[in-house]
């Protein structure tokens, strides 16, 4: 194994550890909330954490908080796995109604969004 292959292994793997250790601490929150204030979407909450973390990335000095980067890989990795899910709402709000737009492609009734 190279050099370079060795940093990914054990970058990913921290990375697999910590996402694993959340998902034990606080239950499958980030993909499964209980929604009792927001009904935004899973990936909708998921892009507002990602923006939460992006903006202390940028209000930080270089290397001031190595936890700020290792949490924005998570919930890039969550968002990766939210967009795999397909529990047949939309992506965007959250509600189930989707309408033919052709014969190929399906919108959401309520926000637009174009399904995949």
């Amino acid at each position: 194994m190279s050099e370079f292959a060795k940093k990914v292994d054990d970058i990913v793997g921290n990375i697999y550890k910590m996402l694993v250790a959340k998902n034990k601490k606080y239950g499958n929150s980030a993909l499964k909330p209980i929604r009792v204030f927001s009904k935004s979407s899973n990936v909708e909450q998921l892009l507002v954490r990602i923006d939460d973390k992006l903006s202390r990335l940028s209000n930080q000095n270089a290397g001031e908080d190595e936890d700020v980067i290792d949490d924005l890989i998570g919930y890039l990795i969550l968002l990766k796995i939210a967009h795999t899910e397909d529990d047949g709402k939309c992506k965007n709000c959250g509600r189930e109604k989707f309408e033919e737009v052709d014969e190929f492609v399906e919108a959401c009734s309520h926000c637009g969004y174009i399904k995949e």
